[in-house]
């Protein structure tokens, strides 16, 4: 969907107005979803975005990955800020799994 791919280019504004729009949080393309792409950019407030627009956590890319498999490819050093903000919410929901 495009409204994923524009994550890659927008920040927190734009994508706060595509959900508004009615764009689901949980749209999905081979790429995953819109949190895939904006962990893997490093975009923190667009993390937070998603993530308190309900995003599905164990969503997972055409490859299989969740994007806690996907942060967990680089080095620590690159990926600790959106690590921990996923890692803050994981613990919030009981319900998540990384199975």
């Amino acid at each position: 969907m495009k409204g994923t791919r524009a994550v890659l280019c927008a920040g927190r504004a734009v994508v706060e107005v595509l959900l508004a729009a009615g764009l689901s949080v949980n749209a999905r393309t081979p790429a995953g979803t819109a949190l895939h792409e904006a962990a893997l950019c490093g975009k923190v407030e667009v993390v937070r975005t998603l993530l308190d627009a309900g995003v599905d956590l164990s969503a997972r890319d055409a490859a299989r990955n969740t994007v806690a498999d996907l942060l967990a490819q680089f080095p620590k050093h690159v990926t600790h800020d959106i690590t921990h903000i996923i890692e803050s919410e994981y613990a919030n929901n009981p319900h998540f799994s990384t199975q």
